[in-house]
């Protein structure tokens, strides 16, 4: 009888054990993260809370706040009893550790380029066993999605820019560059760029600049197959460095008359590697008539630049470690943009571009002016 009691008492225990809701480590309210009027205005600070209970035997080891937008995670700020941390490179918030608590964190958001964005914070704590034995429970809980208001953008749609730029320009040539901007705020500025380097940045509505074009400034196109041409740029920044308005053109580079000059030919003598041009035609006829020679540029696998085609003594002493691979073929671990660079100096243009096994290649053409004898 004694032992059916005791099979009786264990059997409702263990059925008391089901129904009784184990403790665990660490709660959150249904809300989780609060955020007042479920919404961050950019340039307010906006007091966020963490929801979270802890129980008797549990002591706080950290609370780390981050951010999502746009599928990407990022940790923001972590709280500890004796030691705040702000992690750097969050451009689009700030917080101030010095209001910020366990359960409470102060927050203003800078940029305003997120339609919304969701706040999580991370709990973890140190739970006593009773035992002399401590564990590490964490838990995380985030916001839903919370509606960013920026009430600058408004403002950005108001603001404008121009850029008055000559649509044609030669090597050698000034021309003048002016950037007007419209419906600006004090601290916006100005800033001129030429090929993504930056000439010229004024907290002004005007900027001008008078430009000495260079072959550097030059680049071909890749949609004009052997024009070359300069990209000028004005931008309208704010004070995070956000582009809010800008302007680009194009400077279509003119071709020179005049050439680079060539050696002095030479007859009776032999050419060297074909780089002497003849001025008279079979027969002893002098040629009046432009001639033209063609050269092609690959890009190495490593980077580099082969060129094939007979190149001038002149020209070969510009281009830096030049290593002739077979007749008439050059390389040089300069990169292709460089060669383009120093080929247009000395007389070449592009007239054709082309891909071969995923490399660039750019055929060049030089004309050669000779006089009548």
């Amino acid at each position: 009888m004694e032992t059916c009691w005791r099979r009786l008492v264990l059997t409702l225990l263990c059925g008391i054990s089901l129904f009784v809701p184990k403790t665990e480590a660490i709660k959150f309210s249904a809300e989780g993260v609060s955020v007042p009027d479920g919404v961050l205005r950019v340039g307010e600070a906006t007091e966020l809370g963490c929801k979270y209970i802890m129980w008797r035997q549990e002591t706080l080891a950290s609370v780390t706040w981050s951010i999502q937008y746009s599928g990407v995670k990022t940790d923001f700020f972590v709280y500890k009893h004796f030691q705040k941390e702000v992690k750097p490179g969050m451009s689009m918030l700030s917080v101030d550790a010095t209001n910020s608590q366990d359960k409470m964190l102060n927050l203003t958001l800078t940029d305003g380029q997120e339609d919304e964005v969701v706040i999580c914070c991370d709990v973890k704590v140190l739970r006593d066993d009773g035992y002399g034995s401590m564990t590490t429970k964490q838990k995380e809980k985030c916001s839903a999605p919370i509606r960013v208001e920026d009430t600058t953008r408004h403002r950005h749609s108001l603001v404008s820019i121009s850029a008055d730029v000559p649509e044609t320009g030669s090597v050698g040539r000034t021309v003048q560059i002016v950037c007007n901007a419209r419906n600006r705020d004090h601290y916006h500025y100005l800033k001129l760029m030429v090929n993504g380097r930056t000439l010229r940045e004024e907290r002004d509505n005007t900027v001008q600049h008078s430009l000495l074009l260079q072959q550097s400034h030059f680049t071909s196109s890749s949609t004009r197959y052997g024009q070359e041409e300069a990209v000028v740029s004005c931008l309208v920044k704010d004070q995070r460095g956000s582009t809010i308005a800008n302007d680009t053109r194009i400077i279509r580079k003119e071709e020179s008359d005049r050439l680079a000059p060539l050696q002095e030919p030479r007859f009776g003598s032999n050419s060297r590697d074909g780089r002497d041009y003849l001025t008279t035609r079979p027969g002893g006829q002098p040629s009046g008539v432009p001639r033209h020679s063609y050269i092609i540029l690959e890009e190495t696998y490593s980077g580099g630049s082969r060129v094939l085609g007979r190149i001038v003594d002149s020209v070969i002493e510009r281009i830096p470690n030049p290593a002739r691979t077979a007749d008439n073929v050059l390389e040089t671990s300069a990169a292709p943009f460089e060669l383009l660079d120093i080929l247009g100096f000395t007389g070449h243009r592009v007239v054709g571009v082309s891909s071969k096994n995923n490399r660039m290649v750019w055929t060049l053409e030089r004309e050669h002016l000779h006089r009548e004898l």
